[in-house]
């Protein structure tokens, strides 16, 4: 038996799609690919979520382009590079003082200066800008009523009677400071006078004028017992028991050093030349006739020969190579006398140094 199959005129053309998402995401993803740009973008951001990576990176990167730049920039591709990089860093430049610019002044921005940038100022602009507050002061007083200009008044009166009460209070402190240590009777006729009147109620017997005294100084106060240790009229204890010390050890050594048995042992001028080193060195003449050396004494002892010598430097030459030096120079083939120039010491029959 034959079969026949009948086809119909009007074929179907619509073609299935798949129903699952993940197709039409790559779909999408195939027709919107990522450009290179993105790509470095995203690559550097992973590298820099870690710090050790990031940091190996740019070593790596900072050797790989200097290998380059050694071995193969010319002359011309530098000058090309470094105007490159002073047209990058001027675009950079811009682009932070706009930003700055938009910015808020409260607000801070951690790549760029808080700082605005400030544009200089010549004098013709500071004078015309001078001008102008000046026009604009004038109108604006020009323009102010009876009332304001009485407040304005009041105001300006106000703030200089609080800075003249502040300086006469200044003053007034600094009066009190400068009477609290006045150095006392101002002319010597009311000194004499002052002390004429207070001798009178002071009684005769000198144990009884010593003991009043002593007990008008051990009551007085704290700035009153300091301007009698000032004046030297009442010591303290310590000071007292300093002064001792001080004469006792003086006059033991003035003693010594006067003994006739002790002048001539090495002791006594081995003290005696620290003395009047120390003399010497204090600028103090009377010193000397104290302790009783003579003239003669204290000279011989300004040009002890190590006693005054300055300190050497460091890099000071030492004694071989100074008189290597003046050998040198004395030999004839060197140098030579002159006529005017006494070389022998006719006391001693010697050659002198210089």
């Amino acid at each position: 038996m034959l079969k026949v199959k009948l086809r119909s005129r009007t074929r179907n053309t619509e073609i299935k799609q798949p129903s699952n998402a993940s197709y039409n995401e790559g779909k999408q993803s195939a027709t919107q690919q990522k450009s290179n740009k993105q790509k470095m973008v995203e690559y550097r951001q992973r590298l820099k979520e870690s710090p050790d990576t990031y940091q190996a990176y740019l070593a790596s990167e900072a050797e790989r382009n200097k290998a380059y730049r050694v071995a193969n920039l010319t002359e011309e591709k530098r000058a090309t590079q470094r105007e490159l990089t002073r047209l990058r860093v001027k675009r950079f430049r811009e682009k932070n003082k706009a930003q700055l610019t938009l910015n808020e002044p409260n607000q801070s921005n951690d790549n760029v200066n808080d700082a605005t940038p400030k544009t200089p100022q010549t004098r013709q602009k500071v004078k015309g800008r001078r001008e102008y507050w000046r026009k604009k002061k004038q109108d604006q007083r020009q323009n102010m009523t009876a009332q304001k200009k009485r407040r304005i008044n009041e105001r300006r009166r106000q703030k200089y009677a609080g800075k003249k009460g502040i300086k006469i209070l200044d003053d007034s402190k600094k009066q009190q400071s400068l009477a609290s240590v006045s150095p006392g009777y101002i002319t010597k006729e009311a000194e004499r006078k002052a002390i004429y009147r207070a001798k009178k109620s002071l009684p005769t017997s000198p144990n009884k004028f010593a003991s009043v005294l002593s007990g008008i100084a051990a009551m007085a106060t704290s700035r009153k017992r300091a301007a009698l240790d000032k004046n030297g009229t009442v010591m303290t204890p310590s000071k007292r028991r300093r002064l001792k010390m001080y004469d006792e050890t003086v006059g033991k050594t003035i003693a010594e050093v006067k003994n006739k048995k002790y002048r001539r042992s090495k002791i006594a001028f081995r003290r005696r030349r620290v003395l009047v080193s120390s003399i010497l060195w204090s600028r103090h003449s009377s010193l000397r006739k104290q302790y009783g050396m003579s003239c003669t004494f204290a000279y011989k002892c300004s040009t002890l020969e190590g006693e005054w010598d300055n300190k050497k430097r460091s890099d000071a030459l030492d004694q071989n190579t100074i008189e290597a030096v003046a050998d040198f120079f004395k030999r004839p083939a060197n140098s030579t006398y002159l006529p005017d120039k006494k070389h022998v010491s006719k006391k001693t029959g010697t050659q002198n140094n210089s």
